[in-house]
């Protein structure tokens, strides 16, 4: 059996004595109780998560989904407030509901709330405290939220004068220097620097490997470029790549392979030698 009791909206706080009789052929009995009528029955509000914590780099938008209980016997209608860090974006909504500011909730009823957290992009790595707070009916209820800033991963491969282009002769080595900067707010761990070049052509790097760059931070490489013996003079286009775990950069260089002055000079040498010989030839059929 289950037991209903109404309560009159205007009963005074207090105690009342309640019973229930049974009555039937074989007998009858009776069970006494108290009920007590007061203001507030219950916990009264609470306000919980499953996930207070979330973990992330800065230019992610972070939603935490939240329960608000009222375990009283009558409707309220909240206000909903978040507040984070200066800079920070904090709307708290009710859930399914883009534009309401207020939640009204039911005696012993249970909704969700929706707390959307937006971080500056370039927020630096670390925890960061948001607060939550729900007020009505004379009643306010907080919770404590936390945002775990993992830092943003953005990496730039450059020139120290913004050039793309370098000129090489076939068969040497040429150096050329690179400058890998952390547009981030996160280290860039491991960074590698790898190149596509022409076939038969060498690319090495110094270093080779980079172990750490700051935020904010840049290193430079040292490429070092040799061309095939038998390049031909021209322009030719080489892909550079600088590389981590989470992003690259990579760069288009063009290199103009010129002749060889030793070749240059040779030609000329050839040259006078023909000139020379048909001087020769001329003077001597000439005098015929």
């Amino acid at each position: 059996l289950r037991l209903e009791v109404d309560v009159p909206a205007d009963a005074a706080n207090g105690t009342y004595q309640l019973s229930v009789v049974a009555e039937g052929e074989s007998g009858s009995d009776r069970l006494d109780f108290s009920l007590t009528v007061s203001e507030t029955v219950g916990g009264g509000v609470f306000l919980t998560s499953e996930f207070p914590v979330l973990r992330g780099p800065s230019d992610t938008s972070f939603s935490f989904s939240l329960e608000l209980e009222n375990d009283t016997p009558e409707e309220i209608q909240f206000g909903l407030e978040g507040q984070g860090p200066i800079g920070w974006i904090v709307e708290v909504k009710p859930s399914g509901q883009q534009r309401a500011s207020t939640l009204t909730v039911s005696g012993g009823e249970t909704r969700r709330i929706s707390v959307s957290v937006d971080p500056p992009d370039f927020a630096p790595a670390g925890t960061y405290p948001i607060l939550v707070t729900v007020s009505g009916g004379g009643r306010s209820v907080s919770i404590e939220l936390g945002v775990e800033i993992t830092g943003s991963f953005d990496i730039a491969l450059l020139t120290p004068d913004e050039r793309l282009n370098l000129e090489v002769e076939a068969g040497s080595s040429t150096e050329m220097v690179l400058t890998v900067v952390n547009q981030g707010t996160a280290p860039l761990e491991d960074v590698k620097l790898s190149a596509v070049p022409p076939r038969g052509w060498e690319v090495s790097f110094s270093p080779e490997e980079i172990d750490v760059i700051a935020p904010g931070e840049s290193a430079q490489v040292t490429a070092t470029v040799t061309p095939a013996e038998n390049a031909i003079a021209g322009d030719y286009r080489m892909r550079v790549t600088a590389r981590t775990a989470e992003v690259s950069d990579r760069i288009e260089v063009r290199t103009t392979v010129q002749t060889s002055a030793f070749w240059g000079l040779v030609g000329v040498g050839i040259i006078v030698v023909a000139l020379g010989a048909l001087t020769m030839v001329f003077r001597q059929f000439g005098r015929r």
